[in-house]
Parts: C-alpha cells; structure tokens; sequence
C-alpha cells in the first residue's frame, strides 16, 4: 500500500529543533532519513511499553519506506546496565549470555508480529569508548556538568 500522494508526515527534527516534512521521493540518491530509536536492557522478556514503542517506530518506518523515502533504522541493545547484572547474577549465569538469550528472544518477537528488523542494532557494551569521547567533549564544552554523574546542561540548548 502507497500513503496518499496528499498525505503528507510531518517529524521533529532534533538536529534543526523544528518540524520537517518527509517529501515522497523516487530519487534513489536522495538523503536517507537516520532513525534512531532506543532498543532493549535485554534481562527480562519484553512487555507492553516495548511493543508500543516498537509497533509505532514500525509503522512509522514503513510508512516512510512507501512514500519513497529511504530509512536507516537504528535501535541500540543496552546490554550494560544494573538490572541486567544483577539478574545474571540471581541466575548464575555469564551477563554475555544472559544477552544473547534475550537478544534472540527480542528478535523473535519482532519476527512473529511482523515488524520490521532495524538496519542496525549496535550494543552499547561495543559502543563504549565513543560514547566516553562523546561525554568528555560535551563537558569539556560546558554542555554538560558534572554532579554525582555526568548531565545535560539543558540551559545551553
């Protein structure tokens, strides 16, 4: 099915801090439009919110895909986190598997109810030094502070 050529979707570019239309294009050397969307902390099966939140990014990538427009979908894996540590730990299992176990079973839901597999699912535990350097230059460039951890100084946006 083709959206309505009178449809039109308007998104909050976060880079621009507006509202932008997302035009139909045929141009196979158009910019492609880079959704980012945060995934799992992969310690316990999914529920509700996680189906919502992945049904509406599903929808909203195919939409865009029929209107011509190519997606670079991204939904990251937080597999380094407390929760999730704490239940291998419960369990008596390695955290590293206690991921991929529940990795797969996220897949396999997303497979069963028929969305779409993001492009790309980067785990935040192979994402570490970017995201270090990421932080360190934001506080070296007073856009964040630092208290009990490091914060968004949302004054400076």
């Amino acid at each position: 099915m083709v959206p309505d050529a009178n449809l039109r979707l308007r998104v909050h570019d976060t880079l621009s801090r507006r509202k932008v239309r997302i035009e139909p294009s045929a141009d196979k050397g158009r910019k492609v439009l880079r959704l980012y969307v945060c995934g799992v902390t992969p310690y316990e099966s999914g529920h509700m919110g996680h189906a919502f939140t992945f049904c509406t990014f599903d929808i909203l990538v195919r939409f865009v895909e029929a209107s011509g427009v190519r997606v670079r979908y991204v939904q990251n894996i937080t597999d380094v986190d407390d929760p999730l540590f704490e239940r291998a730990r419960r369990d008596g299992i390695d955290w590293r598997d206690l991921v991929a176990q529940e990795v797969a079973v996220h897949i396999r839901d997303m497979d069963a109810l028929g969305w779409r597999r993001p492009d790309v699912m980067p785990r935040v535990s192979e994402e570490i030094e970017p995201i270090l350097r990421a932080a360190t230059q934001l506080h070296s460039r007073r856009y964040a502070y630092q208290s009990d951890a490091l914060y968004f100084d949302v004054s400076r946006f």
